[in-house]
């Protein structure tokens, strides 16, 4: 589990590394390769443990298993996109249980939520709608500004960045900005080792 966490915060940030002219990573000078530093955030709010040109990495002190604001059921997220979306519904025997469960997956435009009926704590989601929030009312189309505020990032290296990953030791959110504004979000959560 902590190989895979490792390996996606890795990847995001070699992405953030890339020159987005022409896709080549950046060479870095002597005098930013050591970007990685210590910042108190809040007492109450993680630690940021490393920061780049472009990314902002958040080891998580409170763990991130309900990263919804909204109930993770098909009636629930049906009531918030509307008619429009698509709901497909993998059902198989759980192995540990032995009880029939399924793997639903909701689609609305490019937004993708996956999760399990029964077993609680597995979150897979692109969130790409204003219509879905998470954390406390974050949601597309938040400014830059107003996100800091809610997540309570007070340091100034902040608002240099246009990716956030938001992480603790079963899961991850990542908040991607565009022209200052949150342009999709990405959870992964998984509960357990």
């Amino acid at each position: 589990m902590r190989a895979t966490i490792s390996a996606h915060i890795l990847l995001i940030l070699c992405m953030a590394c890339k020159n987005p002219k022409s896709g080549e990573i950046k060479s870095k000078s002597p005098e930013k390769t050591d970007l990685t530093e210590q910042h108190e955030v809040s007492a109450n709010i993680p630690k940021a443990v490393q920061t780049s040109e472009k990314s902002y990495v958040i080891a998580s002190e409170v763990p991130i298993y309900d990263p919804y604001d909204f109930a993770l059921e098909i009636d629930a997220i049906k009531a918030l996109l509307g008619k429009e979306i698509r709901i497909d519904i993998d059902y198989f025997k759980d192995e540990y249980s032995g009880e029939r469960d399924a793997l639903i997956k909701v689609t609305y435009e490019d937004t993708e939520i996956k999760f399990y009926q029964l077993q609680e704590g597995k979150h897979n989601a692109n969130i790409t709608t204003p219509k879905l929030s998470v954390l406390n009312g974050i949601k597309i189309g938040m400014p830059k500004q107003e996100f800091l505020t809610v997540m309570q990032i007070d340091d100034p290296n902040a608002s240099a960045a246009n990716t956030f990953v938001y992480t603790d030791d079963y899961g991850a959110m990542d908040f991607f900005f565009e022209d200052e504004a949150l342009s999709l979000i990405k959870i992964y959560f998984e509960e357990g080792d």
